[in-house]
């Protein structure tokens, strides 16, 4: 399976894992365009670390509302453990940012 590119779209400048955000957008370092990971990425970086979570808590014996507690309690840094470092093993693909107002209705 190929890995992501994780090149600026328009200068084409290797970026590393530290300079890739994965929930909003960031400048390229080399030519300040902006760019952001596929839209997919967080959210699947997200809730793949939340079923890792209750699968750790279902295996340490928690059950019923002690296991929905402890999902609770353990959501933020989960996620957070998560999202900042998943972006090193399995970076994202790089796209150009386009906001989410902008429409691509070009006869309007």
């Amino acid at each position: 399976m190929r890995r992501p590119e994780r090149k600026c779209v328009k200068c084409l400048r290797l970026l590393k894992a530290g300079e890739i955000l994965a929930a909003e957008p960031f400048p390229c370092p080399g030519c300040h365009t902006l760019l952001q990971a596929v839209e997919s990425y967080p959210q699947v970086t997200g809730w793949g670390a939340v079923l890792l979570a209750i699968a750790v808590l279902f295996g340490l014996g928690f059950r019923g509302l002690h296991l929905f507690s402890a999902t609770l309690v353990s959501f933020v840094p989960v996620v957070f453990v998560a999202v900042n470092l998943l972006k090193y093993l399995f970076p994202p693909k790089v796209i150009a940012y386009l906001p989410k107002d902008c429409t691509l209705r070009l006869r309007d």
